[in-house]
């Protein structure tokens, strides 16, 4: 479509994981208080249990924006995506056992880019 644009971010997305079941019985369920971000909350609570991963240079996901999207809507993702972040936070705080996330997102050239 004319209105179409590519970005391409280096991260990681749960819909593009594969996960151990070991792994996964130790993180537990989805929270589900979060109306949006229950993924970003999910994988945060992965990487704070100290797995061992690899992030492969291959496009493992292509997402699709449609007038329908829930992320249309920028108040609710953004707000979603920093609480997720806030009690990621606190449980690191809580728990100095923890890992922490700082090596997980790449961000470049943050001020160009288009939240949501």
């Amino acid at each position: 479509a004319a209105d179409s644009h590519c970005v391409t971010v280096r991260g990681i997305h749960l819909s593009a994981g594969i996960f151990t079941r070991r792994l996964v019985d130790r993180i537990g369920d989805f929270d589900t208080d979060f109306s949006q971000a229950e993924d970003t909350d999910y994988l945060l609570r992965t990487f704070e249990s100290g797995p061992n991963y690899v992030m492969p240079d291959t496009v493992g996901l292509y997402y699709r924006r449609h007038p329908g999207n829930m992320t249309r809507e920028p108040d609710i993702p953004r707000r979603e995506f920093m609480r997720a972040l806030h009690k990621s936070m606190k449980r690191r705080r809580a728990d100095p056992s923890l890992c922490a996330i700082d090596k997980i997102f790449e961000v470049k050239d943050l001020a160009d880019w288009r939240f949501m």
